[in-house]
């Protein structure tokens, strides 16, 4: 209590306790929750911060006495970047004690059923560092995993998961969407993907942002803005349009505006007659854009990859800030570097849509999202045999349908909340809770094939290297492998069948063929 106390908006970053900055590591969410660039920036998220910091603090105090009693060899932690779970992870480390790190996957149509395990808290941005993820690229996908990764981007593409940013497409004729942004009919569109800046800044205040390059640094969403209005001077033949995150607004996860978002827009002032802006208020969805683009750029953007499982060409500007795929499955372009950017966008709108593409970025969704992960359930059951084309696609056009439908959001829910007494909902939602886990308690002979694998995963992490983040899980390929001289013949036909069902879905032209 009396060190909670004694911090004040000046001298909070500096409290320190035991060798450990408490005072930095304490204000993790409150910076993610109110998307501010210091905590001490409104009275709500000053607010959170002192919550957070008495709850660390006081884990803080009780966990000497707790590791006496356990003495463990390691400690198991979900997310260890939250406050309270950052202590218990520092003082691990300074005790010797090993660090497991979990997390829920991030397979949209099973996210609970996957789990991932790891030794550092900042293995999740070495995917791309990882020599066993490396490996997995290059080995085939199985039917079973295209169909899967085929329902988890027809989850992307619906929008309707709360962990998904990007709204539902609406389907609009491409002359009338062109039109609507401002675009030439005849021009070739280019996509540059924005990021939000405010989920970087909370990484790094608390040690954990990555750098591979920490002698020069990263670039920043201004640099990048820089590089593309370059661009659109370079080369009038082409129009750009500048996606900002949906992030910078409110949006289904949050209703909260960042701050960030007023210094974008000065940025994005007096751009030249062929770049345009497409804020997240404009309503149209990521999808919308790729039925019109020829290619896009991207500095860090998990976007990225979903066009590129459609075919489309993605250039990497400053391909060490890139960490949510691997940079080389596309064409690469280094900062200060306008003349190559230029080119390289234009080498990539004459290539056009490749099922190459599309390819490499099934597998790499298949082995994030798959293979480096812990299966708790059957998610990848084997694709249906007359088809091979797996679960059907969620209906994109949900978003549109009337408010009241939406059992999720007002209609039938709200008028129950309006009328039922808080404290009697209460008592019904931990009833069904009770229940709920009750019959999900796992039996210990029907799970024993995820408790051998959730072993190996535990020591697997356990024996990474101390300092070292780079991931190194163990892969499995999931579902029934195909001979290996047909394995990328079926995966090139899977693919090909999943791709073209969602570019139908969108109204959009399918990847083509390499040319020979």
């Amino acid at each position: 209590t009396r060190l909670a106390g004694s911090v004040t908006p000046s001298t909070w970053a500096d409290l320190v306790v035991e060798g450990i900055p408490v005072g930095r590591y304490a204000a993790y969410l409150s910076l993610l929750h109110h998307k501010v660039p210091d905590i001490t920036a409104t009275s709500a998220s000053w607010a959170e911060y002192r919550s957070d910091l008495r709850n660390a603090l006081l884990v803080l105090g009780a966990l000497p006495a707790l590791l006496h009693d356990v003495d463990p060899t390691q400690v198991v932690i979900y997310n260890p970047l939250y406050p309270t779970n950052r202590m218990v992870a520092e003082v691990a480390r300074r005790r010797g004690i090993g660090l497991v790190g979990i997390h829920a996957g991030s397979f949209i149509p099973a996210r609970y059923e996957t789990v991932g395990i790891y030794g550092h808290i900042s293995a999740s941005q070495t995917l791309v560092d990882s020599p066993t993820i490396d490996a997995a690229q290059r080995i085939p996908l199985t039917p079973a995993e295209v169909a899967a990764v085929g329902r988890h981007v027809g989850e992307l593409v619906a929008g309707t998961d709360p962990w998904v940013y990007s709204s539902a497409p609406q389907q609009q004729d491409p002359d009338a969407l062109r039109a609507r942004l401002g675009l030439r009919q005849d021009a070739p569109v280019v996509v540059a993907l924005l990021s939000s800046p405010d989920e970087t800044r909370a990484s790094m205040l608390v040690d954990a942002e990555w750098h591979r390059d920490p002698a020069r640094g990263y670039s920043d969403v201004s640099e990048f803005i820089r590089a593309v209005r370059g661009l659109a001077e370079r080369s009038p033949e082409i129009d750009v349009v500048l996606r900002l995150h949906p992030r910078l607004s409110p949006n289904k996860r949050e209703t909260v505006t960042s701050p960030d978002l007023d210094a974008i827009l000065a940025a994005l002032a007096d751009l030249p007659a062929n770049a345009h802006v497409n804020a997240p208020g404009d309503g149209v969805s990521l999808y919308d854009l790729a039925g019109i683009a020829s290619a896009a750029i991207n500095q860090s953007s998990s976007s990225g990859l979903e066009l590129m499982a459609l075919g489309l060409p993605v250039v990497s500007f400053d391909p060490v800030r890139q960490n949510a795929y691997p940079p080389s499955l596309g064409p690469c372009v280094e900062r200060d570097d306008p003349d190559g950017l230029a080119s390289a966008t234009r080498e990539a709108i004459a290539s056009g849509r490749r099922l190459e593409r599309s390819i490499a970025a099934f597998r790499w969704y298949a082995t994030v999202t798959l293979r480096d992960l812990l299966l708790l359930a059957d998610v990848v059951p084997e694709p249906a045999a007359e088809n091979g084309s797996g679960a059907a696609l969620p209906d994109v056009n949900a978003a549109s349908r009337p408010a009241g439908a939406d059992l999720g959001s007002g209609g039938l829910a709200g008028a129950v909340r309006r009328v039922v007494p808080d404290v009697v909902r209460e008592r019904v939602a931990r009833l069904l809770a009770r229940r709920s886990r009750a019959a999900s308690l796992p039996s210990p002979a029907a799970d024993e094939w995820w408790r051998t694998e959730w072993l190996a995963r535990m020591d697997s992490a356990a024996l990474a290297p101390r300092d070292s983040p780079v991931w190194l899980p163990p892969i499995v390929v999931r579902g029934q492998q195909v001979i290996d001289g047909d394995a990328e013949s079926v995966e090139r036909a899977a693919v090909r069948a999943q791709v073209d069902r969602i570019a139908q879905v969108l109204g959009i032209a399918p990847p083509g063929e390499p040319e020979r």
